[in-house]
């Protein structure tokens, strides 16, 4: 018998008899239908579960402190259960017993291994499921920036030709910032600084190449960045350049 543990209960919810046995087992394939049993009610049961233990009994032990109801429908010569555990937890039991003889070594050898192989096809379906879960999370990130990049693509976008202009100091151009208050009207909280980060960034500058246009530290343009984001309400680089661009496509912009 298989049964499934749920914080202070147990159900049965399946069972296999021997068909070589002579018995009539009908009425107890019946009484396993995945009702909820308090472990109050087995102490044997509710002992494995907490210490996480198999335990074997034989026929004149079988009525103490187990589920009667169900040993009065098996009638067992000796009983087994052992726990199948997964990350230290009981999520389930194996019930065996047996009709006419008594339990062996070997009897108990293989229900703990057969626990065993149970505990691991477990484990290995919740990890497919973490998995199912974060490939779902990466396919809608996917999904999201390749419609910002689609969008990117479609629209016309004129790229700033940094350095054309005459520097107001070495190794430092004046930057075009006046469509970006077009963007949005959070842009025109942003600062100097801010602005000269996010014309780079619109063009496509990396912030190693930000650092080295600006004179200033990488630390500091991903601060500034981190800023940017926040102020223009986006969350990629593909998001701002994509406003930037609208911004350029305002009639008036320069």
């Amino acid at each position: 018998m298989f049964s499934v543990v749920h914080g202070s209960t147990w159900s049965p919810i399946a069972l296999a008899v021997n068909p070589d046995l002579s018995g009539d087992f009908r009425e107890l394939i019946e009484a396993i239908d995945g009702r909820k049993i308090s472990l109050r009610e087995a102490p044997r049961e509710a002992e494995l579960v907490r210490r996480r233990r198999p335990y074997a009994v034989d026929a004149a032990d079988t009525y103490r402190h187990t589920y009667r109801p169900l040993i009065d429908l098996s009638r067992p010569a000796g009983y087994i259960a052992v726990p199948v555990v997964v990350g230290s937890r009981a999520v389930a039991m194996i019930h065996v017993d047996r009709q006419n003889d008594g339990l062996t070594d070997t009897d108990v050898h293989i229900v703990g291994t057969l626990a065993a192989v149970c505990a691991s096809s477990k484990e290995r379906a919740d990890l497919r499921r973490q998995i199912h879960a974060c490939n779902e999370h990466v396919d809608a990130e996917i999904q999201r920036l390749t419609r910002a990049l689609r969008h990117l693509e479609h629209t016309p976008v004129t790229i700033p030709e940094l350095g054309t202009r005459e520097p107001s100091s070495p190794d430092m151009a004046t930057f075009d910032t006046q469509p970006q208050d077009r963007i949005i009207p959070r842009a025109q909280t942003l600062t100097t600084r801010e602005r000269d980060v996010l014309t780079l960034m619109a063009s496509g500058a990396t912030n190693a190449a930000i650092s080295r246009q600006l004179c200033i530290s990488e630390a500091t343009v991903k601060s500034h960045v981190q800023r940017i984001f926040k102020k223009l309400g986006a969350s990629t680089r593909a998001e701002v350049a994509a406003l930037y661009a609208n911004a350029k496509r305002v009639p008036g912009a320069s």
